[in-house]
């Protein structure tokens, strides 16, 4: 009799899954908690009953909620690189405002405000008009890279600096996003932004997170992916890294 019996493909990187002959204890993908199942797949991925029935919203606030990286690629690429996720759907775009959120209390080992900021960052996401991302995905972008700050900043810097500052980031990412002239794509305005966003904290509030010099696309496969003129393709591209589009 076979050792292990194929049932269906991973929800994570859609490679095969197994069911095995003995129950072990493995971490969920997401969240962390520990899962007693039978069931894996050839990568070990292994995703619990509540993160599976969670929108993607939930699976980031649990993972973020557990997570100590300081980095906000790190954080990012868990459901950047996760069949799961790549809907291309407007509510991606909370992930940049949740990395930001994780990464900064994370490097200033702030945990429990942490999760009272991911949850005050949710409500302010929820008030987005929903229309207005479909049809302008960039504000969508853009947008919560606003929310990320006004939630970060507050009672760090006077409140009108505050709202100055969020609405000086919106307006860069807006910039920055449009003067890529290539078609439209969710993850690239997510990596692009979520890059805007450690400079501008470095500039305003003096917080410098450790951040790679180059990021890479973990979806340049999807036949979704525009391909041409991408900033973030794989390091072979001979587009250099936002080829000047980040300007001063």
């Amino acid at each position: 009799m076979s050792q292990e019996q194929k049932i269906k493909n991973c929800p994570i990187c859609l490679n095969d899954s197994f069911i095995a002959i003995e129950t072990g204890v493995h971490q969920c993908y997401y969240c962390g908690d520990e899962v007693q199942t039978a069931i894996t797949c050839t990568m070990g991925h292994v995703v619990c009953p509540v993160c599976l029935d969670s929108n993607f919203k939930q699976r980031v606030i649990r993972h973020c909620k557990n997570s100590r990286a300081e980095d906000p690629s790190v954080i990012s690429n868990i459901f950047l690189s996760s069949q799961l996720d790549t809907k291309g759907s407007t509510e991606e775009y909370f992930l940049i405002t949740a990395v930001l959120v994780t990464a900064v209390c994370n490097f200033k080992k702030q945990y429990t405000t942490k999760e009272r900021l991911l949850e005050t960052a949710l409500k302010r996401f929820n008030i987005i008009p929903e229309q207005l991302v479909d049809q302008h995905g960039a504000s969508g972008a853009a947008l919560s890279a606003g929310v990320f700050y006004h939630v970060i900043s507050q009672g760090q810097i006077d409140e009108s600096k505050v709202w100055q500052n969020s609405n000086l980031l919106v307006s860069r990412c807006m910039d920055r996003i449009a003067r890529l002239n290539t078609p439209p794509c969710t993850l690239r305005d997510i990596l692009l932004v979520i890059t805007i966003c450690v400079d501008f904290l470095s500039e305003t509030l003096q917080i410098n997170l450790p951040f790679p010099q180059r990021l890479i696309c973990q979806r340049n496969q999807s036949p979704y992916c525009p391909k041409e003129g991408c900033i973030f393709l794989d390091r072979s591209s001979r587009y250099p890294l936002f080829s000047g589009i980040l300007g001063d």
